[in-house]
Order: structure tokens, then sequence, then C-alpha cells
């Protein structure tokens, strides 16, 4: 009887101080005792964002999906295909075997440049070596730590700011892409920029893409989520229209940046 009365006791303390922690503490503040503390009780667990599972993602993140087809609802991408349809052309030396992050690194570039071109501006910063991201986060009643790396990061602005509207992983030839991770890293950041306050946040999009698969999401304010997959067949026309999504979203940054000067 009394080896229960401590039990209950010890429980009802451990629920008490937890409780009074998730109340008072955000994530991004609380102090190194209390993380420490959650994690002897068991209640802040160190997970991989690519090891994430979907519904645990749907549940930190709150989003929404509404559906799949063309991220602006609207024909917007046809109106960048004769800008697209150069680089269309020039693609056809772009190598297309061999490691997918240097083909990738290949097309963001090349697109930056003819945006930058376009819109008159040269603000913005493709950020081509790997970002290691680790945040903590709320689920439930428990802390998760989530850790990861991002491929590519397009800056319109301060990095420390999280200014930027575009995020990129890429996988393997052949391995399975898994959105959730992706969409993991959208959240983080979006929340990083909620945060901060940052200056013109918006829209953020992600890619998430093999060199041949290519699957674009875009993150609303209201957490509502996007997406459209297009398969990289080698044609033309289809080439264009991926290229014509990128230099959109980064024509996007681009309007991001001149609203910061």
């Amino acid at each position: 009887m009394r080896i229960q009365y401590y039990v209950s006791t010890a429980v009802s303390a451990a629920t008490t101080a937890v409780s009074r922690i998730y109340a008072t503490a955000a994530p991004p503040t609380i102090t190194n005792s209390a993380l420490a503390a959650l994690r002897g009780l068991g209640l802040c667990q160190s997970t991989e964002a690519s090891r994430l599972q979907f519904n645990d993602m749907l549940e930190i993140f709150g989003f929404t999906f509404v559906g799949a087809g063309n991220l602006w609802r609207n024909a917007r991408v046809d109106q960048s295909l004769g800008l697209t349809w150069k680089l269309g052309v020039a693609s056809l030396r772009w190598p297309s075997i061999g490691i997918p992050r240097r083909r990738i690194s290949i097309i963001l570039r090349e697109i930056l440049q003819v945006v930058k071109e376009v819109q008159g501006t040269d603000n913005l910063q493709l950020r081509e070596s790997k970002m290691s991201i680790k945040r903590t986060v709320w689920h439930g009643m428990r802390l998760r730590e989530i850790n990861g790396l991002i491929d590519f990061v397009l800056w319109y602005g301060d990095p420390e700011k999280m200014e930027t509207n575009l995020v990129v992983r890429v996988c393997q030839t052949g391995q399975i892409l898994r959105p959730t991770e992706l969409l993991t890293y959208m959240g983080l950041l979006q929340r990083d920029q909620e945060r901060l306050q940052t200056k013109s946040r918006g829209v953020i999009y992600g890619i998430l893409t093999d060199g041949t698969a290519f699957d674009f999401y875009r993150l609303d304010p209201d957490k509502t989520v996007r997406f459209q997959s297009i398969n990289w067949d080698g044609g033309l026309e289809i080439t264009s229209w991926i290229l014509g999504v990128i230099y959109w979203i980064m024509a996007d940054a681009a309007n991001l940046s001149v609203a910061e000067i």
C-alpha cells in the first residue's frame, strides 16, 4: 500500500511538472535542464525527419491537403514556357545519368541565373551545401527533437531570419521519395518564420526529386498543402514544364527580395 502511495505521488509530481513546462515553455525557448528532465521521464524523443511517420507529421504541424494539380490553380506555368524553352534546349547537355544532386544543382543554378536577369535582382542566394536542421517541437504531451538535412535552400534575404521560400531534398535514383521528410522541413521553417516574425514570409515551396521524378509542394500560411508530381521523360515539353514550375517559384523569391529593400 505504501509502495503504491509513493508511486502514485511520483507520477503525480512528474505529470504536474510536465504540464507546467508544457504550458509555459515553447520548444525554441525551453531550458536545457527542462529538456534533460523530460528525457529522463521518457517524454522527449529524438527522431530523424526521414523516419517520421506521416500521421505524426500531420499531428505536429496540422497540415490540410487540398489536392493535387497546378500549384497556383491557373495556367501560370504556361506563361514562362518562352523562357524555359531555351533552358529546355540547354538541358539536352545536362547529365541524364549519374549523381542526381549534380543534375539538380545545374538546373537550379541555370534557372536562378535566368530569374535574376529577367527580374533584375541579384539578391537571391542558392545554398548548395547541405544544411543541417535540428528543431524541438511538441507532439501531444511529448517533445520531439527532429533532425535532418536539406540539400538546397534558396534565400531571398537574411539566412539568420530564415528568409527563404524554397527547400529542396534530393534522393538517390531508385530510392522511394518520402514526402513526409520534405514536408517536415517545410513545417519547421514555417514555424521558424512565425517565431522570428520574418519579413515577407508567406508561401513555402518544396521540391522532392531523384533527378527524374519531381514532386512539388506548396505550403500556405494557413497550413494548406498543394502538390504536383511530374516525371521527367527527357522530352522538351515536359522538361520545359518542370523548369517553368521552378522558374515561378524562384520568381516569387525575387519579388520577396525586392520587398525586403
